[in-house]
């Protein structure tokens, strides 16, 4: 009888001894409960606000998601590399200053074009004011965060995390029961900032003095040394966010009404499986192919996908296939077409959740150029496919959105597992049980769709 809790405790102690896993653990159990909270916040947000309120906020996002990915020139990638905190500090004072100026800029092209932005986005004043704030809380959030995982602050960035999820739902759904129409807006700000203080009281605190030290000079020998990061990065990062961003964007410029909070809210369900399953299989991926040879990644890249397969795919298609039977009942009268975007953006989020956790295989295989070029090309597909659309006139945005991320994804996964020399052979063996699970799960969702719709 005693068997099952020794176990349990053998377990916990060993993943304690272990201090990567033990803090790849604590970072992913801060995220996966800040995707659980909003999840569950979200079929009571639907009742209080409307499709076309989650579209402000779907704009609102994916502008400051944009930009804020871009806002520290990527200098902040390179804080945990130096050996000396002091450059690594240089290089988080770099981040912020150039965070500053992004900020700034956004303003003064907000000022020039307020009258145009608020009639092609049906954005009010307060809003797009808003949008510089949240550019700059959130490239602040993230570089204060690349300094906390240098610094090994794992448990303080889980709990920011956390304290995120909690003060920006917690703000939304407050300004929703006391109808506040710009509670979805100020509770993204929430979400943005409220782990700034705490990751800033323990950066001063211990760096007050070598902070004041840093001289324009320092400054400036360490922005040349690490300038291939705003070279190279830069122009990654913003045709790979571009492609998820800015879809939203032009669906809501280019459709009348408020398609895009529709697709906004399903791809924030979607999040959900990604973060839980894939992100932690990426962490771990990553964590045994850094230190394997080019035998032993094949063999674990096969594996990652067979435990994706097993551990993932069928819970995304059983949701996916079967909100549009359940929209109504959990987000209220007015969502019903988030269960329609689901069954079409399916294949889309099944390649993507299969190829995304292996990405790292580029980087470990020194193929960042490729990699740029095959960002680049996702881009150019999906912007190039809605921009299509837009000038033959018709209007279905979000088909082609769902064919276009599903042929890139697709692609990125022959790329990923071609890179990783995949054995096609072994991992068609590996894959007969998960295929079981995923075939189960269609014949399932067929049936509640073919009994329910």
């Amino acid at each position: 009888m005693n068997r099952n809790p020794k176990l349990l405790v053998n377990m916990f102690s060993k993943i304690k001894e272990n201090k990567y896993l033990h803090s790849i653990l604590m970072l992913v159990s801060g995220s996966a409960f800040g995707h659980i909270l909003t999840f569950l916040a979200l079929p009571l947000l639907t009742r209080y606000f409307s499709p076309s309120d989650f579209e402000v906020l779907a704009v609102f996002v994916a502008i400051t998601t944009l930009v804020s990915s871009a806002a520290c020139c990527r200098f902040e990638i390179a804080i945990p590399l130096p050996k000396h905190d002091k450059n690594a500090l240089a290089l988080l004072l770099i981040s912020v200053m150039s965070a500053s100026i992004v900020t700034l800029l956004a303003c003064v092209l907000i000022i020039t074009l307020e009258p145009w932005l608020v009639q092609t986005f049906l954005l009010s004043n307060t809003v797009l004011y808003l949008i510089p704030v949240g550019i700059f809380c959130a490239a602040l959030f993230n570089a204060l965060q690349f300094w906390a995982t240098r610094q090994k602050a794992f448990r303080l960035v889980a709990k920011t995390r956390i304290s995120q999820s909690v003060f920006g739902n917690s703000t939304q759904l407050i300004s929703a029961y006391f109808s506040i129409p710009l509670g979805l807006i100020i509770g993204q700000l929430l979400n943005y900032s409220s782990g700034i203080f705490s990751i800033a009281r323990f950066l001063v605190r211990d760096n007050w003095r070598c902070l004041r030290a840093l001289s324009c000079k320092r400054l400036w020998f360490i922005a040349k040394k690490y300038d291939q990061y705003p070279k190279l990065s830069t122009l990654e990062v913003l045709a790979n966010n571009g492609g998820i961003q800015l879809p939203i964007v032009l669906i809501a410029y280019f459709v009348v009404g408020p398609e895009a909070g529709y697709l906004f809210l399903a791809l924030k369900l979607m999040q959900v499986p990604m973060a839980l399953i894939g992100g932690s299989i990426a962490q771990v991926f990553y964590a045994e192919i850094a230190k394997s040879d080019a035998h032993q990644i094949a063999e674990i890249t096969e594996k990652n996908i067979a435990s994706l397969m097993r551990l993932g795919v069928g819970p995304i298609i059983l949701l996916g296939g079967t909100l549009e039977i359940f929209a109504i009942h959990i987000f209220g009268d007015a969502w019903q077409r988030v269960g329609e975007i689901m069954v079409i953006l399916l294949p889309w989020f099944v390649l993507q959740f299969l190829s995304s956790p292996i990405s790292m295989i580029m980087h470990v295989a020194e193929a960042q150029r490729q990699m740029l070029y095959l960002t680049i090309f996702g881009f150019v597909i999906r912007i190039g496919g809605l921009c299509t659309v837009f000038w033959l006139g018709a209007n279905s945005y979000v088909e082609v959105l769902g064919v276009t991320c599903g042929i890139y994804y697709g692609i990125c996964l022959i790329v990923f597992t071609r890179k990783a020399k995949v054995d096609h052979t072994r991992l068609l063996t590996l894959l007969k049980l998960p295929a079981a699970i995923v075939t189960s799960s269609i014949v399932l969702v067929l049936i509640l769709r073919g009994v329910f719709l």
